[in-house]
């Protein structure tokens, strides 16, 4: 279970980056408005290949996985509760989420406050003139798209 679950999670986030990539070198060279029609009409045109290809994605209604054992609401680790609270798969679903979601946030703070950040921010602010003291501003606007496509 816990194998077919990372190998699940690993191969949506391969298949996320590489089409973030060829998504943000076709895209990010227009501006603003541009790049938000592109954005929409490339999510749809997915949206419909995903819902066309139901042997391969479950149409519309998805993939049906089992959870593993330690996770299932079912799943007690002790008999008595210990200060009311009964420790079980429940518990430790909620703690989980909670540390990937604080990993995550840590992460991206991280990512904000990095050369690659300030860039970012630079290029937010005033894009020609970023691009005139020598930052590709299509480099770390893909490199950002791609970010984003994980996250």
């Amino acid at each position: 279970d816990w194998a077919s679950l990372g190998i699940g999670f690993a191969a949506a986030l391969a298949l996320s980056a590489v089409l973030a990539l060829a998504m943000g070198l076709a895209s990010l060279r227009v501006k603003a408005i541009f790049f938000a029609m592109i954005t929409l009409a490339v999510a749809s045109a997915f949206m419909t290949l995903a819902s066309q290809l139901s042997d391969f994605t479950g149409g519309e209604d998805g993939l049906n996985f089992q959870l593993p054992e330690l996770l299932r609401p079912s799943t007690e680790f002790l008999d008595e509760p210990v200060l009311g609270v009964t420790l079980d798969g429940r518990l430790l679903t909620y703690y989980l989420l909670f540390a990937a979601v604080t990993a995550g946030l840590l992460l991206l703070l991280r990512i904000v406050n990095s050369p690659f950040g300030r860039v970012l921010q630079a290029i937010r602010e005033n894009e020609f003139r970023a691009e005139a003291i020598g930052y590709r501003v299509v480099v770390y606007r893909t490199g950002a798209n791609v970010i984003a496509a994980l996250g």
